[in-house]
This record gives C-alpha cells, structure tokens and sequence, in this order.
C-alpha cells in the first residue's frame, strides 16, 4: 500500500524541511498546524494511511478583490503574503494568521456560464501536490522527476478535484519502481480568465489585458521551481501534461518567455493547435460580442474599466456566447462560408505573455531545448448515425467529387481497419473532422518543433477505440454509444487502468460510464502510459514510437508518425507521412489553419 502526501486547498504549503512556522520562498510558506504537526524525513512509512498526514495547503496567490464590488481583476496573479483566517477549507482570502484543513479539494474556478456540479468560487487558485510517502523520507528529496498537469474544459471550465484519479497514476509508477511527483492546478476561466479588451490594459503592468489563466498556470510553474524539491521533486526535470483545452495552454506556455525555463518536456492531448489570434482581433472580437452582455457597453475609456472591474462576477463570465465554447461535431466541420470554424478566441497571442505564435515559437527554437509529445485520437467527436452526409455536403463546397473521392477512400480504408462494421461510415466521418480540426494542426507543429531543433519530436494517433463493446456514454448525458476512439478516451483509459489496480473486473472511467475491459483494452492502456511514463521520465516514449525525424525518408522531408493501437493487440507502430496526403489535399481545398480548433 502506497500513501500520498496531497496538497490540496487554499492558503500555504509547510515545507517538510522548515524549523521555523513560517518562512519566505517565491511565496510566503507557513505551517498549517503546527511545528509538532510538520513530518520530518524518516516519519513516513508506506503504510501510513492519507488520514494520518499532517494537513497541508497551497496558496497560489493572494485571493484577488474580486467579489461583488471588483470580480474582473485585470492584473497578473501575484504570490501570497500572508496565511489565510479560513477554517475547514472554505470561503474566501484573508491576511492575518490561522490555518487550515487541506484534506478535501479546494473550490474550482467560476466556469462560464456561471453553473457547475463541484464547488466553485473566485478564490480558486490553488494546486495539489501527490507524492510518494517515500520522495518525502529520502535524504536527498530533489530527485523525482515532476509532471504538471493542466486539465482542459475548452479553457471555461474544468478543476483539478474534476481531473479523475490523478493519484492513481503516482500510485501505479511508485508501485512498478518509477517514481514521479505530480502538481497540478486550479486557473481563472472563461471571461476572467481570458477576456481583453484596450481599457483593461492600462491597468495592467504587462501593457496589455487577458490570458490572466495562463499567467495562474505560469505561477503555479514558478512555485514549482521554488518548492517541489520539499516534496521530492526534481525542478529541473519538469513535464506538463495537459489534455485537451490543457494541451491548448502547453502549446501557449511553449511561446510564453516567463515559462522558458520553468518545463523541460511537454506532453499533449488533443490540445487545440490553432493559438494565433492577434491583440487587436481579440480585443476587437471580445468588444463586439462578450461586452454587450456585460452591462457596461454604454461607457468608454477609464469608466469602462472602472465598470468591468466592478461588475458581478457571474454576469461576466455568463455574457460569454455560446461561439466561445463551441464543440461538437457539426461545429468543427469546416464551413466555406465563414472562412474558419466561426470560433470565437479566448486564448490569443497578446505580444508579452504570449509572445508569438506557438508554430513560430516552435520552428524558431525559442521554446527552448524542450521536447515535445502531441497525440490525439482519430475520432475526436463521433457524429451521430446520419452525419456523414451533413459533412459531404459542406466538403463539396470546397472541391470537386473527382477531388474528394481519393480523400474518403483513405478514410474508408482507416475506417475498415479500425472501425467495426456498423460504425465504419461515423469512423469516417469523425476521422476527417479530427484531422482538419487537430490532427493535421499538430502535425504541422511537431514539423515546426523537427525544425526548431527540439530534441525530441514525437506525434502520434490513437486510432482504436472500444475493442469489443460499444462504450456507455448516457452516464455523461451523450445519447448515443460508441467504440470509436473519441475526445479524452486515451485519457480515461489510462486513468480507468490505473485505478483498477491491474483488476480487470469492471473499470470505472472518470467521464463515462463503468465497462468489462478485454485483453486489448489492458495493452492498449498499457502501451499509452507506457508512453507517457517513459516520456516523463527519459523525455522520450518507449522504442516502438519514434521519432518524426527517424523516417528513412527524413531528409526528404518526410516524417513518422505512430499509431497508437495501430496492431491487433492494441500496440503501436510507425507509419511514414501518414497523414501527408489528406492533410496536403485538405490544404489545396482551402482547408487549412483557419479550421484547426481553438481553446
């Protein structure tokens, strides 16, 4: 049995290695409890049960006034200076002494719109720590390598308490002899994560307004450079990891100079590849279709600040259209008639905190000597049964039959290898889709990244889905089944395995519904952590995926590409420029970077 140091909740982090109650790093650090209370090296035992550790919390910043009198804070995130008054782990900021219970997950961000099924709150910057209980015992803690993870929610909702069994994957490295420790992070969404308008930039140190999450997720990195050795982390052997709107932030941070330095490896998952939106269209954009919801679209200059600043939280975030949190099928075909998805942008590059395009940050070497891992699944939003032909129809408007018909024979042949019969037309569908909105956008930044010099440059498709069952999706409130390969089903087949505990009885998923997992499920979840493990650990992943630049074709320009439960047994293999052809095609149509999805 494996226990768990977890730092969870707002307000302080006790560093194992203090003699005094309260000492200063980046961030104010305080004992929670109290000095009798803090666990010193050789205290812990692997049989110490979570209850029995000493309580211990995190304060990412000094709860900002937001409230009902100033809920947009227009400023970047600044380190606490001082422990909070609360008790038991709720309610707001506060200065002054006290401590706190950082047994239960601190509230998660406000979502937008304003309504979630976990608790919420504007003072929400917090992070969890999972640690072996013997990274804490060892007499040299800085030694275990670290992953950040950032959890996705289309950059407007999702929190770390909602991430699924995180601890499980510490517990299941730390059990087979390859120790990690892992943070991970609450960060502002929606309209007060991301919202920018030119009036808010004057009261902004950077110049500029906006991308306030990304700014919580780079603290959050900075704390971890200054504090994860306390808990046996390595700070100079950092991975983010990120899933989803989690990868669209690790794209983002690759171009953010305030992180360079601060990550050493990055891993993504079906992140949105398409961060490239200017300063002056956002602000244009958010002008136009977030600040007429917000009551304060009547007044300029200095009053508008005033007035945004001054604003109900709730109000802000839920004036945020519907075209900011667009994701489905329907919507991630591409419409000739809009030029691009018709997204509306949260994320965009401001010039100082995003300092550039990630594909430019990434070809021009400026990331860093950082290498880079970018997967997706092949079915990211399986159509209902009768979407195909909604997809023909907007495809047709681009390109002629004569044009089209080689691209859907390659992906009735994708279809026939991974798909079972009934669903081969959906697979097609669905596989199409994801490559003009993901697929063919990460290969063209892993190309970017091969031309950067990055050291290690890996991308990589799953394109088998359920082996044998249709996958329940009710439990989540999707109407239909599927074993088709979707968005976040590599993630919670992984998380589903670790949990079970090498049980393969019944697995629970975090986002769907409980299933019987059979032997190719087993490899095709042990191949993927396999992958990522050996990737935290070595920064690459294990032999079978290779490098883009390994192809034998490389200096011709071509590239590899795995294909993650490419065999019959669920394992991977290579194939060189894969998706060369329909994404080339796909380009000469008009379907290009406009279409690839963004937050």
């Amino acid at each position: 049995m494996f226990s768990f140091f977890k730092v969870e909740t707002p307000v302080c982090v006790l560093s194992p290695d203090s003699d005094n109650a309260r000492i200063d790093l980046a961030l104010r650090v305080a004992a929670v409890s109290s000095l009798l209370g803090a666990p010193k090296p050789g205290e812990l035992s692997e049989s110490s049960p979570l209850s029995a550790l000493p309580p211990f919390d995190v304060l990412l910043e000094e709860a900002p006034n937001w409230g009902s009198e100033a809920s947009l804070n227009s400023s970047p995130p600044s380190p606490s200076t001082a422990a909070s008054t609360r008790e038991g782990g709720g309610g707001g900021g506060g200065t002054g002494g006290g401590h706190i219970d950082a047994s239960r997950a601190g509230p998660g961000c406000l979502p937008s719109p304003a309504s979630a099924p976990f608790v919420v709150s504007e003072d929400c910057l917090t992070l969890d720590v999972y640690a072996p209980a013997s990274a804490l015992r060892s007499p040299n803690r800085a030694s275990l390598p670290v992953v950040v993870y950032i959890f996705g929610g289309s950059l407007v909702s999702g929190c770390t308490s909602r991430s699924g069994p995180l601890d499980a994957l510490v517990e299941r490295a730390s059990h087979d002899n390859r120790p990690f420790v892992l943070l991970a992070m609450n960060y502002r969404l929606g309209a007060l994560g991301f919202a920018a308008v030119s009036e808010l930039a004057e009261g902004d140190p950077r110049g500029t307004s906006g991308n306030y999450g990304f700014l919580d997720q780079i603290l959050a990195l900075q704390w971890a450079r200054d504090n994860i050795a306390a808990f046996g982390g390595d700070p100079q052997q950092v991975t983010l990891m990120g899933h989803s709107s989690g990868g669209t932030s690790i794209f983002a941070l690759l171009a953010a100079p305030a992180a360079q330095g601060l990550f050493h490896a990055a891993l993504t998952l079906s992140g949105s590849p398409n961060v490239t939106m200017a300063r002056s269209e956002k602000e244009e954009q958010d002008r136009a279709l977030w600040l007429p919801g917000t009551g304060c679209a009547a007044k300029a200059g200095a009053e508008l600040a005033q007035c945004l600043r001054e604003a109900d939280a709730l109000t802000l975030q839920n004036a945020l259209p519907q075209s900011y949190m667009e994701y489905s099928f329907d919507k991630s075909v591409p419409d000739l008639g809009k030029g691009s998805l018709g997204w509306s942008s949260l994320a965009f590059v401001d010039g100082v905190t995003i300092a550039r395009p990630v594909h430019e940050a990434l070809s021009s070497g400026v990331a860093g000597n950082v290498s880079v891992l970018f997967q997706n699944v092949q079915c990211e939003n399986p159509p209902e049964r009768g979407s195909e032909a909604y997809l023909a129809t907007h495809l047709a408007k681009f390109a002629t039959g004569k044009e089209l018909d080689p691209v859907f024979s390659e992906y009735a042949a994708l279809a026939k290898s991974y798909a079972p019969e009934d669903e081969r037309s959906q697979y097609s569908a669905a596989a199409l889709v994801a490559d003009t909105s993901v697929t063919c956008g990460t290969v063209s930044l892993a190309a970017a990244a091969a031309r950067g010099q990055a050291p290690g440059v890996f991308v990589g498709t799953v394109v088998r889905g359920a082996s044998h069952a249709k996958r329940d999706l009710s439990c989540v409130g999707i109407a239909f089944s599927t074993q088709l390969p979707f968005h976040r089903f590599d993630l919670d087949l992984v998380l589903a395995w670790a949990d079970a505990r090498g049980s393969a009885d019944v697995w629970q998923p975090p986002m769907w519904c409980p299933f019987k997992p059979s032997s190719v499920d087993v490899q095709l979840a042990e191949d993927l952590w396999g992958h990522w493990l050996h990737f935290i650990l070595q920064g690459r992943p294990q032999v079978s995926w290779a490098d883009v630049r390994q192809s034998e074709a490389a200096s011709n320009g071509a590239y590899s590409h795995a294909l993650l439960g490419g065999t019959d047994s669920g394992g991977t293999v290579n194939v060189v420029d894969w998706k060369l052809f329909v994404c080339s095609s796909m380009e000469e149509m008009g379907i290009g970077q406009p279409y690839w999805w963004i937050n």
